[in-house]
């Protein structure tokens, strides 16, 4: 009999679990007003280059996709299309964008679905959420035939940091002629061992994260995520205090920003895409030269992902920064230098 009531029990809270997980459209109406979005955000210490062009994409499924662009002063050399890592947004790249403006590139950004200022999938904005990593791709190719195409000058080269990276390379290989060149910045390749997935294997990944999904906490945090903390820095990310200080000031600006850890179902489709992008026959479709940039203190992601991966594309020239954390864009200021030295050679540029 008591067998019988646990079982009840068990089943009553799946069914509750299940039935309280929210849907795109109850996302969409619990979001902000367009006109949040429709701008770019500054701080009393950081200005975004002028002349951004801010541009709201709908979807399919009538999620906002907030794009910005910017032409350079100069004879525009191309277009680089800067992708965000996990919980990132395009104001945190500021200094970024102003690198590649000076060399006279243009620069196309947008936020990915789930982060930023683009719509949210679940009622909890803090959460990291997505149904599948290939609804990113589905994403970052309307932004390249609505926007891209049509209203940038060619050619056209894709740069990731992180998550960023991941799904870049996941385009070059369901994409292989969009693209002329791709920078990736300690692209997801992999976990570091030392950081919350990366101490177990895939397969149990994989295994926790479905049976997680199946009893209803899809949208629930993952074990060992967290909210977000303003004043919080993972291990690893970096060792510029200043610039990370800095660009906490976004979060006072504009509370929506901030996000916190993962939820299961992000885990487990995260797991699955880094499964597909690194089969070898499909590291073999990339006709795009990668300039891959690996930090040596990363403690995010496993720079040793980096090394493998490089064994096996020879389209790939992987440059090691050894006293680099995770964030080699916005980390001290001769890692930076170093690796827009790397870059301009790699871009041809004099």
């Amino acid at each position: 009999m008591i067998f019988f009531i646990l079982l009840f029990l068990a089943g009553a809270i799946v069914f509750y679990k299940h039935v309280r997980q929210s849907s795109i459209a109850e996302a969409i109406a619990a979001d902000i007003p367009n006109a949040q979005r429709n701008r770019l955000l500054a701080t009393d210490k950081i200005k975004m280059p002028e002349g951004g062009i801010v541009e709201v994409l709908t979807t399919e499924e009538k999620l906002e996709l907030r794009t910005t662009r910017w032409m350079p002063n100069g004879l525009p050399k191309g277009t680089i299309l800067l992708c965000q890592g996990y919980t990132e947004f395009l104001e945190k790249y500021d200094e970024v964008l102003q690198e590649l403006l000076d060399r006279e590139f243009a620069v196309l950004t947008f936020d990915w679905r789930g982060q930023g200022l683009s719509s949210r999938l679940i009622k909890d904005p803090q959460k990291g959420h997505i149904t599948s990593f290939a609804d990113f791709i589905k994403d970052a190719e309307l932004i390249y035939q609505k926007i891209l195409i049509p209203k940038m000058p060619a050619p056209y080269h894709i740069m990731g940091h992180s998550m960023g990276g991941h799904l870049a390379f996941r385009i070059l290989q369901e994409f292989p002629t969009h693209y002329t060149k791709a920078i990736l910045c300690a692209p997801f390749f992999g976990w570091s061992p030392n950081f919350g997935a990366g101490k177990l294997n895939a397969t149990v990944v994989l295994l926790l994260s479905n049976l997680m999904k199946a009893i209803g906490y899809s949208q629930d945090y993952a074990y060992g995520a967290t909210p977000p903390s303003l004043n919080k820095t993972l291990p690893g990310q970096t060792s510029d205090r200043v610039r990370f200080q800095r660009r906490v000031t976004f979060y006072e600006v504009e509370p929506h920003l901030l996000m916190g850890g993962p939820t299961w179902n992000w885990i487990l489709e995260s797991t699955k895409s880094l499964q597909l992008i690194l089969q070898a026959k499909r590291i073999a479709t990339i006709q795009t030269p990668i300039l891959l940039a690996s930090g040596g203190k990363d403690e995010i992601v496993d720079p040793q992902s980096h090394h493998r991966i490089n064994e096996i594309s020879n389209k790939i020239t992987l440059v090691d920064f050894p006293t680099s954390m995770h964030e080699i864009l916005m980390e001290q200021d001769d890692i930076r230098t170093a690796f827009w030295k790397e870059f301009d050679q790699f871009m041809d540029l004099p």
